[in-house]
């Protein structure tokens, strides 16, 4: 097996682990999809998230909500849509290649959508 064939079936492990994380993080700690069958809730709001790196959408981003180890990936549009509770929240975003930049911050209220777009910057030269 080739160098380059290990190292996309090991992406593709850490892609599915991180995707069983947040699928079962969120459901622990009661973060719901937006796009959920169940009947609206009003007493919850909605977090509409786009990362993007210049004009182009960044897919498979980690993305952390409230600095509780809450760790989702963004889709392959860039997009992460989240169902939560009314409040303050502190949306960390990592992406590989790019330095660590910090915390945004979004207030979610009840039955509302709450649209934040995080722009990355910084290619960080240590991965190039």
């Amino acid at each position: 097996m080739s160098g380059d064939r290990i190292v996309g079936a090991i992406w593709l492990v850490v892609l599915a682990t991180i995707a069983f994380s947040c699928a079962h993080s969120t459901a622990q700690h009661g973060l719901e999809a937006i796009q959920s069958s169940a009947a609206p809730d009003t007493a919850k709001g909605n977090l509409l998230l786009q990362v993007r790196d210049g004009n182009s959408p960044m897919a498979f981003c980690n993305v952390y909500v409230d600095l509780d180890h809450n760790q989702c990936l963004t889709d392959e549009n860039g997009q992460l849509a989240l169902r939560l509770r009314p409040g303050r929240y502190y949306v960390v975003v990592k992406a590989v290649g790019f330095k660590p930049q910090n915390p945004d911050t979004v207030t979610v209220l009840g039955g509302e959508t709450a649209k934040l777009t995080h722009h990355l910057v910084g290619k960080d030269p240590v991965m190039y």
